[in-house]
């Protein structure tokens, strides 16, 4: 048995908005690139989705300063549960670090 996905039904208007591509009877196991997103300040997001038949997402967000570029991968949920996370990295709102980047401070924390 093969299982399939469709876009759901409570995503299509931010599929509109964003200008992503609907889909239909997509293969289980296989990320399907839906669109890609340009934002207003040059930073685009690639938006692929894995259908189990749950959806799983990726974005990959490709910023102004390529150091920023990241893919970000989620558990099951919609595009609309993970949609601004990724638009806020993108427009470098959220910034990730790798804890390496990351100093300790005297009191115990980490400088970000």
């Amino acid at each position: 048995m093969t299982l399939l996905g469709s876009t759901y039904s409570w995503d299509e208007s931010l599929f509109n908005r964003l200008g992503l591509s609907h889909f239909k009877d997509a293969p289980h196991a296989e990320y399907l690139k839906v669109g890609r997103v340009e934002l207003d300040d040059g930073a685009y997001v690639d938006v692929s989705v894995q259908c189990w038949p749950a959806q799983f997402w990726k974005f990959k967000i490709h910023s102004t300063d390529p150091e920023r570029d990241i893919t970000l991968a989620t558990g099951s949920g919609t595009l609309t549960d993970y949609w601004n996370a990724a638009r806020q990295i993108a427009e470098g709102m959220i910034v990730i670090k790798k804890a390496s980047d990351l100093t300790p401070t005297l009191l115990g924390g980490f400088n970000v």
